[in-house]
């Protein structure tokens, strides 16, 4: 099932183009709403996977919205593939990036319904995805209520406590059910998939990617990646505080140092030498002491971190975003299981205890006795 809601005023358009619809789509269903002043509450009611958008320019009746703005409340509130159906030229200036591969722009004309229905069976089978991962999350909502809230309710006699808990573990339980599928299988991920862009958490978290604000966002030296537990920096108490006033973070560097100082291939090693190398180090810096973080297009750039060249960085210095005044900003996040990955690594290169030097001939001595014992002996 894919649910399209159409937004236009015009009876006998959205007529034409349900008809076209249905004809060419199975298993379709076309909401109509022709009053502008209802756009906002129909796609909170009907939550469609498409919308087929005329964009009314006014001036309307009293309070009622245009085009534009139509456009930043699916843009803003409940964004879902666009398809803007107009009879004039039409000038989308509320954030979407030139390109997007879900806003699409049809003219109204002679056979101009083929378009629109075009560009929807494109959008299909990607909105049927989404649809699928929405009704797996709500199908462990469900699960919450079937199999713990028995257990909430015989523990927690407060109803507010009861909400709070029931809420928790859903969430906690959607978590886990989207690691699950993430590593259940699904084909192989893009390295860039190991990022979450923006960050959703409202904290810092271990493996947040922050960048410099002055900096070049295409130089490596300008990025950092925290290190310090996630436990430490969740916000609580009124007003939200975290645990630390300093978070602890390991500097970015030009990533051909993971061949030539990680992997000590010199200073311009053979393409055969680097193939020969790289494909097992990606995952294991554990003795060179470098990692290597791919590139997210447009976002982060390809970094190698240098675990032993740390940096203890004043939480007060880091934004969220770009905002004015603050000496890093706030990227990217690592998801999981790759911030473990991190963070593991972290603990193998710079964190192990050191020993004084010891005189190992005896205990050498003693273990090759082992193994020279006769069977005999051993069995005792």
């Amino acid at each position: 099932m894919i649910t399209v809601l159409m937004i236009e005023d015009e009876a006998d358009v959205i007529a034409l183009v349900r008809e076209q619809l249905q004809l060419s789509i199975p298993d379709i269903e076309v909401h109509e709403e022709l009053n502008w002043g209802n756009a906002q509450a129909a796609l909170r009611r009907i939550r469609p996977d498409v919308v087929v958008l005329d964009w009314f320019d006014g001036p309307g009746g009293a309070g009622e919205p245009t085009g534009d703005q139509i456009w930043s409340i699916i843009w803003k509130e409940w964004f879902c593939p666009v398809v803007v159906y107009s009879a004039g030229v039409v000038e989308i200036t509320d954030e979407p990036p030139i390109g997007h591969p879900f806003i699409r722009q049809v003219s109204k004309g002679a056979n101009s319904e083929q378009a629109v229905v075009q560009h929807i069976q494109e959008y299909s089978p990607h909105v049927q995805a989404i649809r699928s991962v929405q009704d797996e999350l709500s199908g462990v909502t469900h699960a919450v209520l079937r199999d713990v809230a028995k257990h909430i309710f015989d523990t927690e006699q407060n109803d507010q406590q009861r909400r709070d808990m029931l809420v928790r573990v859903a969430r906690r339980r959607v978590a886990a059910r989207m690691d699950d599928a993430l590593l259940g299988g699904g084909g192989d991920l893009r390295p860039w998939e190991q990022y979450i862009h923006p960050p959703l958490i409202s904290h810092l978290v271990v493996g947040d990617i922050l960048r410099v604000a002055a900096s070049d966002p295409a130089d490596p030296t300008a990025y950092r990646l925290v290190l310090t537990p996630t436990c430490d920096l969740v916000l609580y108490g009124q007003p939200p505080k975290c645990k630390v006033e300093t978070v602890l973070a390991v500097k970015a560097c030009d990533p051909k140092a993971f061949a030539t100082k990680g992997l000590n291939l010199g200073p311009t090693p053979t393409e055969k030498k680097l193939k020969e190398k790289l494909q097992s180090a990606f995952n294991d810096p554990h003795q060179s002491g470098i990692a290597l973080l791919p590139e997210y297009p447009g976002v982060v750039p390809l970094l190698a971190i240098d675990f032993r060249d740390l940096e203890v960085i004043p939480i007060s210095d880091i934004a969220p975003n770009q905002e004015a005044g603050k000496r890093l900003i706030r990227v990217a996040s690592i998801d999981s299981p790759f911030r473990e990955f991190v963070s593991w690594a972290f603990l193998q290169i710079s964190c192990r205890p050191g020993v004084p030097p010891r005189n190992m001939d005896s205990v050498i001595s003693a273990l090759i006795a082992c193994f020279n014992a006769p069977a005999a002996q051993e069995g005792k």
